[in-house]
């Protein structure tokens, strides 16, 4: 995504001396961002593939940087695979998720504060470095615009962003005024203002009534729906935050909102308006004291939360397989090492089946290949995955894939995607012990496709792993 932009140049500091900084970069919802974070810092860790033995927490202040800039600075709070550019190239570092504070400047544009834990993946020491325009190495920067790359989660037929929409619209508020609630909670609008032309980003609109049901019936209703939107524990819900599971991966906060003259709810309430307006402004709300969603109107000039949903539903996709051992092997060292994927530290099982009653699994504990016994399932864990074709270099490792799982293997125009999540905890790989042969004894990477059909064709089978990852859809 060349696109001929030299950072140095574009971010114009406007400080009465010159500013040292860092060049990052890191990859978000299937896009590459570059950034030249200005300030001072000296950045120390100690780690290992991840396994980080040693942390520091860092705090990286900016110079006068644009708001679109800040936003792309917040993508990092989304990913956990960062670069840092040092004297040695670009090196691996782990960020997780920290504080974004943003200052308003009484010149131009803002200021930004960034806090976070951060542990390396290749080097023993690295201190960052400031490159000088015309160093020998030093490309010209790419820079992909932030406005265009959104987070998203897509929940049955749906596409919703995954945080609050912030739009920083004329005349919008933020709770208490705080600008360092923005990147948290984001924005707080009016029923003019989220109706009014330009206020959604191009592809996305305000959720109707008629969409929010959608969802709610998805997730079991309104009597538990709420339960399964709300981020769970108390940092930014107050107790008891009744119900809360997120199993919807909505992360709803208890963002609060503005209702004559005063701020009140946080922590309390989350209300997201709808369309269209009956009698007032309609609006969905989840409170900390239950599980329920609450559909009701409120008077139109009161400030409320807002989180947007795709013009275009999720495609589901339906062609899921049980991984061979090959494929679980590298799973194991293109995303589990990569802190990538959410793996837990069990075994897993592929479709290599290896003799009467026994199975390949891999431990991603201890990285060990275990022949298991096929009806085995405490602690034995499943992760489906894929194949689909496209042009060479449209993925790279680690990149977020059609199906919205992560690419751990290329072969030319073949891409693997692994599921962003497990899909069976104590599991089997199947009810019975019978050798199938050949037919399900693949190990290459990619075999698993026909391992899978063999084992579910078997004379008996009932369930199982294999059949787990079969009938499984996910939309994206």
């Amino acid at each position: 995504m060349g696109w001929g932009i030299n950072l140095y140049d574009l971010v114009r500091i406007k400080v009465k001396h010159p500013c040292s900084g860092y060049y990052l970069r890191w990859y978000y919802n299937g896009w590459h961002y570059w950034f030249f974070l200005p300030g001072n810092h000296v950045i120390v860790t100690e780690g290992e593939k991840y396994r980080t033995i040693g942390t520091r927490k860092i705090a990286m202040s900016s110079g006068q940087i644009t708001r679109e800039q800040t936003d792309a600075i917040r993508t990092i709070m989304f990913t956990r695979e960062v670069y840092l550019l040092t004297t040695y190239g670009w090196m691996n570092i782990r960020i997780e998720p920290g504080t974004l504070t943003v200052y308003d400047s009484k010149l131009s544009g803002v200021e930004v504060e960034f806090v976070a834990i951060i542990g390396s993946k290749e080097l023993s020491y690295a201190t960052g470095y400031t490159p000088v325009p015309g160093d020998p190495g030093i490309p010209v920067i790419p820079i992909v615009p932030p406005d265009i790359v959104y987070c998203e989660i897509a929940i049955g037929t749906q596409i919703w962003m995954c945080k609050n929409w912030d739009s920083n619209y004329p005349g919008s508020k933020v709770y208490n005024d705080d600008e360092a609630n923005r990147s948290i909670y984001g924005g707080l609008y009016t029923w003019d203002m989220v109706f009014s032309n330009g206020f959604c980003p191009i592809g996305w609109h305000i959720p109707t009534i008629t969409e929010w049901s959608t969802l709610i019936n998805f997730l079991g209703g309104a009597a538990v729906t709420g339960g399964h939107l709300k981020e769970i524990g108390t940092t930014h819900w107050d107790t008891p935050n009744t119900g809360a599971d997120n199993t919807s991966h909505f992360t709803a906060l208890g963002s609060g909102y503005f209702y004559s003259y005063y701020f009140q709810g946080l922590g309390l309430t989350a209300n997201f308006w709808a369309g269209p307006a009956y009698g007032g402004g309609t609006y969905i709300r989840l409170n900390n004291s239950d599980a329920t969603v609450l559909q009701s109107y409120i008077n139109q000039a009161a400030f409320l939360s807002v989180r947007l949903i795709k013009d275009t539903p999720a495609i589901p996709f339906s062609d899921w397989w049980l991984p061979a051992i090959d494929d679980l092997d590298a799973i194991y060292n293109n995303l589990f090492l990569f802190g990538i994927g959410g793996f837990d530290l069990h075994e897993y099982w592929s479709s290599t089946e290896v003799g009467f009653g026994l199975a390949k699994t891999l431990d991603f504990n201890t990285n060990i290949k275990y022949n298991s016994t096929k009806t085995n399932y405490i602690a034995y864990h499943t992760r489906a995955c894929r194949s689909f074709t496209a042009p060479i270099g449209a993925y790279s490792l680690r990149d977020v894939g059609p199906a919205g799982g992560w690419i751990y293997y290329i072969s030319g125009t073949i891409y693997y995607e692994a599921a962003q999540s497990d899909q069976l905890y104590d599991s089997s790989y199947s009810n019975i012990m019978a050798t199938i042969g050949a037919a399900a004894q693949g190990t290459a990477i990619g075999t698993g496709q026909a391992n899978t059909l063999a084992i579910i064709g078997q004379g008996g089978f009932i369930d199982g792993a294999a059949k787990t990852c079969n009938d499984l859809i996910i939309y994206h």
